[in-house]
């Protein structure tokens, strides 16, 4: 099997791209266990280095979903969604967790 050399230009512009997303992982907990109330955590995707093999996963889980509705023209449910929440103080763009479809049997 052959496998072409590394595009460095291709990965680069790919970064570039999900970071002007600002795609973010959140999630609610506490800083401490003293900690009196829990806080909504927030990760940027690509912010952590140690985190970049295991964020890319999650963002080919993503982006292959997608280009599979495109192929079927369907706007089906994928099992990984990128969420936008628009408020007062910002936008928060969330990617979620992997959610299973679900079949309903027929009749």
């Amino acid at each position: 099997m052959y496998l072409a050399p590394l595009n460095y230009d291709v990965a680069a512009l790919a970064t570039v791209a999900i970071r002007s997303l600002n795609l973010s992982f959140v999630l609610h907990g506490k800083q401490s266990p003293t900690a009196p109330l829990l806080q909504l955590m927030e990760l940027n995707v690509l912010d952590q280095t140690d985190f970049a093999f295991f964020a890319w996963l999650f963002l080919i889980d993503w982006a292959s979903m997608l280009e599979h509705f495109r192929r079927l023209a369907s706007a089906s449910v994928a099992n990984r969604n990128a969420v936008a929440f628009a408020g007062d103080h910002g936008v928060l763009t969330v990617l979620t967790e992997y959610l299973p479809s679900l079949a309903q049997p027929s009749i």
